[in-house]
């Protein structure tokens, strides 16, 4: 019996042609003229800021790579463009190229620090947590060389009394899976000293990444220090959450404050319950879109072809554009009045009246310099700790304003509702996963009669056979996978969460979970349980340390569908792309590209990181959990990472929108779930070694306890300054590039 790697080969090919076609795919539909605003909307649009009267689309225009020596007049804004990306350093962005792999190039080679201005600390620490993720695992590819052979060395696989013989008659593996098992801590006898070689690698790289995340934390925290020096409205004020039901107003809020810091409150802000006024302010705008988009229409068509109404029996029949006009001014009536009214109400306020306006308990106090608010963030002010809990605010387009007035009792009652339901939604999807991937192989498929014309056909060639098997089972994981994010962002949408940061890291712990449960636990720990024995499931505790090496077969499987599969589907975006080709069909076939309202179907998406991060994390854990017990398994795993970078990089540089700046705060949860993920990593080399009987194995019981208090100490070195600035000692310019410190000047209003 020999080792043979045409199982894992036939898989790597079949997905390597699959990633070519999505790449050519992608290629012609980035360089396509109708399409290639769609793929580069930023960069595009930042050439029709140079030059609005070229063509942005052109074949020299395209070749260009911007330069911030002459940037654009600020205030022609055309088009989507935010002021987030008005920054000079948006424009040194380089062209994606024409080539069919150009824009790979100009992704890699450019430094993630020049987007730091235009994009923000979330997208730079984003990409830099993808990097320190690949730099881990690259050491444990390292540590291939050492683990690798060893495992090669030993015979248990071989063995002719092994219960869990893993060849049929013919000396072939019964499964795609076993193929890999030579290369395992599987192949290795009970308690054999060549065991010790495993607990030295744990040891090794449990202390590399603590190297890494520590550093990493460092400049993180030094970034943030930055961030808050930034003469910006937001690091002068606070939040103030709980507030007392003896202050029902703004200017008892502000008496309040300036009691307890005489001469430095410069004014307090209560948002009221009431969002009559946001509620109208939106249908305008939704209005204002909708009469474009029919204005457009009769361009160069007769304007009672499209009518308004006409689809409800006894109906009066009115033209489009007439009916939008008619509703944009009652709009704008009812907008006048409901300003009126907040005046009315505001003036009574300030003439110590009582006006008929219930604000929330929530508010901002903004200070006079940022020293005075980040002291006035760590004072207590109130002898009842449950009241007044004071935070740095959030940056304005970071809050979800129609949330912030939401009462305590309410949002309690919202979050543990929302926690039972993802209970019951982790617990209840992992039912049809398993059995799904448990029937994911043609063992079962053979067994089913109407099936067996086609296992005929798979049987006759064994590269179909092979593919079959490695790819059916990661398919159905990843297709199990594309429907929860919607679900988790809907849910977490109605708990009540008053900023969109916090919305997404929430969103990152949940599906984090829920892929750890649904991919690590009950498809290859469950996987090494059951298995089938004369079309029956059979569970057995015994076989796990024989067989959990089988089960990075399909871990291996799966990171690389995800990474020649999923991740250029990620770029191509078919649904984005096919809802803006139909609206562009609908709306615009007698319209060129280059109209405004054309490209605004072009919109970039919103970046989610909840969802980026959790991918990446999942990513990360899986190597990192079988990196010992299966080493081959880390190279695959760094292709894997490696593809989610050169993705999200593309992403942040050219397609998404940043539509709101946190300053990385999500981050330390990231740190945590990554130390999380190394104990994972330690528990199971532990388990493993546990179970084949190996003396040694006691010595891995002291690195979950050192990694508990490596988080704890990393957290208390550098979580604070990264919340706070110091009251002296500033960082001095190593780092991020951000803008300078208030200098004195206190706050600008």
């Amino acid at each position: 019996m020999t080792l043979s790697f045409y199982p894992l080969l036939s898989v790597l090919s079949a997905n390597v042609i699959v990633a070519i076609v999505f790449f050519i795919i992608f290629w012609f539909l980035r360089v396509w003229r109708k399409t290639a605003y769609f793929y580069a909307p930023l960069y595009y649009e930042t050439l029709r800021m140079f030059n609005p009267s070229s063509d942005p689309l052109s074949s020299q225009n395209q070749r260009n790579i911007l330069s911030p020596r002459n940037p654009p007049n600020p205030f022609s804004r055309t088009g989507f463009l935010s002021q987030n990306y008005l920054s000079a350093a948006n424009y040194s962005v380089p062209s994606p190229g024409q080539g069919p792999f150009s824009w790979i190039y100009s992704t890699i080679s450019f430094d993630e620090d020049q987007l730091l201005a235009s994009r923000g600390l979330d997208t730079i620490m984003h990409l830099r947590t993808l990097k320190l993720m690949m730099l881990i695992v690259l050491f444990m590819c390292i540590t291939l060389c050492l683990i690798l052979p060893v495992n090669i060395s030993g015979k248990s696989v071989y063995e002719d009394n092994n219960p869990h013989n893993p060849f049929d008659e013919g000396g072939n593996f019964t499964r795609i899976q076993d193929s890999i098992l030579p290369l395992t801590i599987s192949n290795i006898q009970d308690a054999s000293p060549k065991l010790w070689v495993h607990v030295f690698a744990t040891y090794f790289l449990t202390v590399i990444s603590f190297f890494f995340l520590y550093r990493e934390y460092g400049r993180y925290a030094r970034m943030r220090m930055r961030y808050h020096q930034q003469n910006s409205p937001h690091n002068y004020t606070l939040m103030i959450k709980q507030i007392p039901t003896f202050i029902s107003a703004p200017t008892q809020l502000h008496d309040f404050f300036e009691r307890a810091f005489p001469g430095l409150v410069v004014e307090a802000n209560m948002p009221r319950k009431d969002n009559t006024l946001r509620e109208l302010q939106k249908k305008k705008f939704r209005t204002i879109r909708r009469m474009d988009q029919y204005r457009a229409l009769t361009l160069n068509r007769s304007p009672d072809t499209f009518q308004r109404g006409g689809y409800i029996p006894l109906r009066k029949k009115t033209d489009a554009l007439s009916f939008y006009q008619e509703k944009l001014a009652n709009l704008d009536h009812k907008i006048r009045d409901e300003k009126s009214k907040i005046e009315q109400k505001q003036g009574l306020l300030n003439g110590g009246q009582h006006a008929n306006t219930e604000f929330g308990s929530v508010g901002f106090v903004v200070f006079s310099s940022i020293g005075a608010a980040m002291q006035s963030a760590q004072t207590l002010v109130y002898s009842d700790a449950s009241k007044f809990r004071i935070r740095l605010a959030p940056e304005p387009d970071d809050i979800h304003w129609s949330l912030v007035t939401i009462n305590a009792r309410r949002r309690f009652l919202l979050k543990f509702f929302t926690w039972v339901f993802f209970l019951i939604m982790i617990f209840f999807w992992g039912i049809p996963v398993t059995f799904s991937l448990a029937i994911a192989n043609l063992q079962y498929l053979s067994q089913i009669p109407e099936l067996s014309w086609a296992i005929k056909i798979f049987e006759v060639n064994k590269y179909l056979t092979n593919l079959v098997q490695g790819f059916l089972p990661a398919l159905v994981l990843i297709f199990f996978q594309l429907i929860p994010p919607s679900i988790i962002q809907a849910v977490l949408s109605s708990k009540g969460v008053y900023t969109k940061s916090q919305l997404e890291k929430e969103t990152m712990s949940v599906y984090f979970i829920f892929q750890v449960v649904n991919v690590l636990f009950l498809s290859t720990t469950l996987g090494s349980l059951i298995h089938l024995k004369n079309g029956v499931f059979v569970f057995n505790l015994g076989r796990v340390a024989n067989s959990v090496g089988s089960q990075s077969g399909f871990i291996i499987n799966y990171l690389i569908v995800y990474a020649l599969s999923s991740c250029p589907q990620t770029l191509i975006r078919w649904i984005p792309l096919s809802v803006s080709l139909f609206n562009k069909i609908r709306y615009y076939r007698e319209v060129s590209l280059s109209d405004q309202m054309s490209r605004d179907f072009d919109h970039p998406e919103e970046f989610h990181y909840g969802v980026r991060y959790a991918n990446a994390l999942l990513l990360f854990i899986l190597p990192v959990s079988f990196c010992v017990i299966s080493p081959i398994i880390s190279v695959f795993g760094l292709l894997a990472l490696g593809m989610e970078y050169l993705v999200c990089k593309y992403l942040h540089m050219y397609t998404s929108e940043q539509r709101f700046h946190s300053g990385a705060r999500m981050w330390p949860n990231v740190f945590d779930r990554i130390v999380a993920s190394l104990v994972v990593f330690q528990v199971l080399v532990f388990g493993v070694l546990s179970m084949k009987l190996f003396i040694g194995t006691i010595a891995l019981i002291p690195l979950p306890i050192i990694s508990y208090f490596f988080v704890t100490w990393t957290h208390a070195r550098f979580f604070r300054i990264s919340r706070f600035l110091p009251a002296v000692d500033y960082p001095p310019d190593e780092e991020a590039d951000l803008a300078p410190s208030d200098g004195g000047n206190g706050y600008q209003g």
